[in-house]
């Protein structure tokens, strides 16, 4: 599966397993590095999603009406 059909559930998943290959006894730094490769490309992934996921939030204001949701940093 293409890292754009993950969903970010699945996304975590595999990082996480990715993680626990890596802190297995008997993995080669050779194992390890691609492992972290890997790791970083799924990170970079779920940010680009999450960004475009946070631009179409959209919250309730006093009002209760709709507004885009507006990144206060």
């Amino acid at each position: 599966m293409q890292d754009e059909e993950k969903t970010l559930e699945e996304s975590f998943d595999e990082l996480d397993g990715l993680l626990e290959a890596m802190e297995e006894d008997g993995a080669t730094i050779e194992q390890s590095f691609a492992h972290y490769e890997r790791g970083m490309k799924l990170v970079q992934k779920m940010h680009e999603k999450l960004s475009a996921l946070e631009g179409k939030v959209e919250q309730i204001n006093a009002e209760g009406q709709f507004e885009e949701f507006a990144d206060e940093h």
